[in-house]
């Protein structure tokens, strides 16, 4: 049962706002920011990004574990623009655990971490995020997902430069 208060005598929801006032400024339409169509996904593409959050628990169905990244775009394009990025490392398909599982080692190999104990070790790390997007389908419009990482060049994640093997076409 939903708690009912008196707002200027009369009953409403709690939580939902009856009172009117006059306001100390007028809002003007022309003066507020036209829409830059935040939800709409950015186009596909190879993007600087930084880790603003990150979260690990369990799947929707309750049954599987995923990491829950969200990347802040960097940058003139798109900047601050947020991409959401799922990392599936338990579940019940293999599939989508063993692509969790390996982009979740991409991202701590990157960031040279090879014991992940906190989702804070992620926060903040920066890389060049490879972004898609997923067409709509009957469940969920157009979106974004992150396919692949790469160091940010000039980073404090980027690796050093040091040659550790001779590329790859002398090795034929």
């Amino acid at each position: 049962m939903s708690d009912v208060v008196l707002v200027d005598n009369k009953p409403t929801q709690r939580g939902h706002m009856e009172k009117k006032m006059n306001l100390e400024k007028a809002f003007d339409i022309n003066d507020l920011p036209v829409s830059q169509n935040a939800f709409e996904p950015i186009p596909a593409g190879i993007y600087p990004a930084e880790i603003a959050a990150a979260e690990f628990g369990p799947t929707k169905d309750g049954l599987g574990e995923a990491f829950d990244l969200r990347w802040k775009i960097l940058g003139e394009n798109y900047s601050n623009r947020v991409i959401f990025n799922k990392l599936n490392v338990k579940n019940h398909s293999k599939r989508a655990e063993e692509i969790g599982n390996e982009h979740l080692r991409s991202l701590m190999s990157l960031f040279s971490i090879s014991k992940l104990t906190n989702t804070d070790q992620l926060v903040g790390r920066k890389a060049s995020i490879k972004v898609s997007i997923k067409p709509e389908n009957g469940e969920y419009s157009a979106r974004n997902e992150v396919k692949a990482y790469w160091a940010l060049a000039g980073s404090a994640d980027a690796p050093s430069a040091v040659a550790t093997s001779a590329p790859a076409w002398a090795r034929k």
